[in-house]
């Protein structure tokens, strides 16, 4: 059900010395131009097709707006403009899988295992003590104390437990109090699921990205790539 326009080589340039990439006219309808069940209908065909490239193929369209998105007179959704691409790593898949099920799952632990695991929660664990400092001043802290302080933050989030955008916000500000770490994947994969996420509540107000993303985490789950993975699920 997704399609992309063919690449024209013969408008595109020399190889190697080629500026623009000329790809051939995609004929559609934005998802904020159908009826309403089409939209939903086209906007879980997104979200699905999203969350492959994350967790399965671990090649990401990481810029997918609306504006890049059409749905074709041939019934199928078409991605446009490849110029923000990027790639995951086997053990960044396996994670992201194991947070998404922890999140539907109301299990803090595996969320918080899951944030360590693909860098975004530092190990040990490390709590600011003085912020006024340059650079600031960390501690290590107990696991179970980043544990409890996801689980608080979370829960005080409106939408803390089905919106991607809201864990997003909940999570900078526990990076006030703990130390949080951005690799480039993490901010780019944040941009995908938070632009998938205003799509959807566009045509869906009652949408939630964890359980839609949920049945491709557990396709990951019990299909792990790395070692480490293979060897848990045994």
């Amino acid at each position: 059900f997704v399609t992309v326009p063919r690449w024209m080589p013969e408008f595109t340039g020399p190889p190697g010395r080629a500026r623009v990439l000329t790809t051939e006219w995609i004929f559609g309808r934005r998802i904020s131009q159908l009826p309403v069940a089409l939209g939903r209908e086209a906007v879980q065909r997104a979200v699905q097709a999203c969350v492959v490239q994350l967790l399965l193929t671990g090649f990401v369209h990481a810029d997918p707006h609306e504006g890049n998105l059409l749905y074709t007179d041939d019934g199928q959704l078409a991605f446009l403009d490849f110029g923000l691409m990027d790639s995951v790593e086997p053990q960044i898949m396996e994670g992201f899988a194991e947070g998404i099920q922890g999140v539907v799952a109301g299990d803090w632990r595996r969320v918080t295992e899951a944030m360590q695991a693909v860098g975004f929660v530092s190990t040990p664990v490390q709590k600011l003590v003085d912020g006024q400092a340059k650079p600031p001043v960390y501690e290590n802290c107990s696991f179970e104390e980043m544990v409890e302080a996801v689980e608080a933050q979370m829960r005080a989030e409106d939408g803390g437990e089905s919106r991607f955008s809201a864990m997003a916000s909940g999570l900078e500000k526990l990076s006030w109090r703990y130390l949080m770490l951005t690799p480039s994947y993490i901010v780019l994969i944040t941009r995908t699921f938070m632009t998938l996420e205003g799509i959807a509540e566009k045509v869906d107000p009652g949408f939630n990205i964890y359980t839609a993303a949920l049945p491709i985490a557990v396709r990951r789950a019990i299909a792990p790539r790395t070692r480490e993975g293979q060897e848990a699920l045994r």
